[in-house]
């Protein structure tokens, strides 16, 4: 538990479970999202 108010973030990204549907190859897909997670949250750290 965190005292004081808290923020809530959400990032909006593709479902890479749904990747082969959309014809990319699904180990691509679930690359591709971490490594937009790490972007995002290297990001936020950053600016905080």
């Amino acid at each position: 538990m965190f005292p004081g108010g808290g923020e809530r973030i959400h990032w909006d990204g593709e479902d890479p479970a749904d990747a082969e549907a959309r014809g990319v190859p699904g180990l691509d897909a679930f690359r591709a999202a971490r490594d937009g997670l790490r972007r995002r949250i290297e990001e936020f750290l950053r600016e905080r």
